[in-house]
């Protein structure tokens, strides 16, 4: 087998391991993640304080959060509602 092909074979060989099967196309197609846009402005303060939530949870309490600023008609999002969501 020449070296280019050896390579090729190869490459592609990790590319199957790597995608778990699923063509080139699909595979690019699945890494790809669309960026999670909110509606709500976060003032510095608030996106500090979401951010020392442990990472596991953090998507759950942002989207509680902005769950309740959407039900009260909330538009940005301060300590204030961060404290009100958890009490």
């Amino acid at each position: 087998m020449k070296k280019g092909f050896k390579v090729l074979a190869i490459s592609l060989g990790l590319l199957t391991l790597v995608s778990g099967g699923l063509s080139a196309e699909a595979a690019a197609k699945k890494v790809v993640k669309k960026p999670v846009v909110s509606s709500f402005v976060w003032t510095a303060d608030a996106k500090k304080l979401l951010n020392r939530v442990p990472a596991g949870v953090r998507p759950s309490v942002k989207a509680k959060t902005e769950a309740y600023a959407k039900r009260h008609g909330i538009k940005t999002i301060t300590l204030a509602v961060e404290k009100a969501v958890r009490d």
